[in-house]
């Protein structure tokens, strides 16, 4: 038969990207001409890829990949073939596969390939996470925004927002939505900065690439201290601006939630509340092992 040249690009923590992979591993296995390729990427990643692979497709091929939006894409022999039903039409045809495997195993095994992802990166890179609430309805939102810090790249800046994460953030807001923009968070006090007050500008090396990047927000050249932003778009007029030194792994979609609420129009700040209920450092052990959290309490009538 002919050569398939199959290639899944997909979220780390979407159980479907893991349930795409072990069908092709099975498959890599047992048919000589499948030829499987499965990326595991952080969300940031993940739209740049697909926006890149997807470049040249029709106009109809573009609205299928709006309906999946956040779904694996999947590709056979470089042509857009869709998402998990897609690919799942395609290998019982041609292969007579079939998946019997229960979804609460693809969520788990969703997690192993994170823990991988952060053990890889392990010398280069640091991670936190922010739960947010909306503070009008007490609801959390979710996914949990999960950060990819660079800090081999700039190590002050990494340091400063990792020990906040763990001691500093918790309690504050989003103070600022500027749409199509950025979500602007961390207004603590600039005394909080881990540094004493105010730090120069480490490195412009990492560009604005999409949404997801996650950047000091500063008054000027050398002014970073606690404030930082989560771009929504591309925003490459604020390269060797500002300082991008992460980006988000997984929650762009709780980041968006945020980012399409109301806003005052005399100073972008949202009409509702949301805040960092709670946020820290992320160990890949924890990731394997998630603590047992106390179930959050519902709402009393006052």
């Amino acid at each position: 038969g002919e050569q398939q040249d199959v290639l899944c690009v997909g979220r780390i923590l979407d159980p479907l990207t893991s349930k795409i992979a072990v069908a092709m591993e099975a498959l890599g296995r047992t048919q000589e001409t499948f030829s499987p390729a499965c990326r595991f990427l952080a969300e940031a990643e993940f739209e740049l890829q697909v926006r890149e692979l997807t470049a040249g497709l029709s106009q109809k091929a573009k609205n299928h990949l709006r309906v999946h939006a956040g779904g694996p894409v999947v590709l056979i022999n470089g042509s857009y073939v869709g998402s998990i039903r897609e690919f799942e039409a395609f290998v019982f045809k041609k292969y007579r596969y079939k998946d019997t495997t229960p979804d609460g195993m693809y969520a788990k095994r969703a997690q192993k390939a994170l823990a991988e992802y952060m053990q890889q990166r392990e010398a280069t890179s640091d991670f936190s996470y922010m739960d947010i609430v909306d503070s009008e309805t007490n609801q959390l939102l979710r996914p949990r925004v999960i950060f990819e810090v660079y800090r081999s790249l700039a190590p002050k800046t990494s340091e400063n927002f990792v020990q906040l994460c763990e001691d500093g953030y918790a309690g504050s807001s989003v103070h600022r939505i500027v749409k199509s923009g950025w979500l602007q968070m961390g207004a603590i006090g600039d005394d909080k900065c881990v540094h004493g007050g105010r730090f120069e500008d480490e490195t412009f090396s990492v560009r604005h690439a999409g949404a997801g990047d996650l950047g000091m927000a500063s008054s000027g050249p050398h002014t970073n201290a606690v404030q930082f932003y989560i771009s929504l778009d591309r925003l490459t007029w604020l390269d060797g601006k500002k300082v991008v030194f992460g980006r988000v792994v997984d929650g762009l979609r709780t980041v968006r939630a945020v980012a399409r609420s109301e806003v005052h129009p005399w100073n972008q700040r949202p009409v509702t509340g949301f805040v960092v209920e709670s946020s820290g450092k992320l160990r890949y052990m924890d990731v394997l092992q998630p603590p047992k959290h106390a179930p959050r309490e519902a709402p009393k009538a006052a």
